[in-house]
């Protein structure tokens, strides 16, 4: 089986081969996101726009849901790249359910981080996606996430609720 080297900037040096079979299977490289090393997840999450380019369907019901579930246990560093991975998917049309999913792991994420890159990037996808996300779950979900963000001394969460409040009014 021929493989393919895909180069992470994670640290000088690394690099993570990923066989075809991963690179063009949605489930496969969905199983690497959930036992893969660091490395290994990086190089995944990188091929997401493609996953969602070329097999759109397995992209969104099997790979998206797992990252929202599992994003919450991995490094920072994996996390800021799942956001990253997630902006061609805010960027989609996407079911109500996936939307409530991402918009689930948003705010599991946030609650759990310090403001920085991973808040912000976090709080980003969470403004994108709000305009799937049917008006309850936003109202159950997201309305009392703003108000606890404004009520906080820091820059960052008042930021974070004034965006989140732009985008509910969109």
């Amino acid at each position: 089986m021929e493989e393919y080297t895909v180069e992470m900037a994670l640290k000088e040096g690394d690099v993570a081969l990923l066989s075809d079979d991963v690179l063009t299977s949605v489930a496969h490289a969905t199983g690497f996101l959930l036992q893969g090393e660091e490395v290994e997840k990086l190089a995944v999450l990188y091929q997401v726009p493609q996953f969602l380019r070329h097999c759109p369907e397995d992209t969104l019901t099997i790979m998206v849901p797992r990252i929202c579930v599992e994003v919450v246990d991995w490094s920072e560093a994996v996390q800021a790249a799942a956001a990253e991975a997630l902006y061609p998917v805010v960027g989609t049309k996407i079911t109500s359910l996936v939307a409530k999913q991402v918009c689930m792991a948003s705010l599991a994420i946030i609650n759990a981080s310090p403001p920085g890159e991973v808040f912000d990037s976090w709080g980003e996808i969470l403004s994108l996606i709000l305009n799937q996300v049917e008006k309850q779950d936003v109202v159950d979900l997201v309305v009392p996430a703003v108000i606890t963000r404004a009520a906080e001394g820091h820059v960052g969460s008042r930021r974070l609720a004034a965006r989140l409040l732009g985008s509910l009014s969109d």
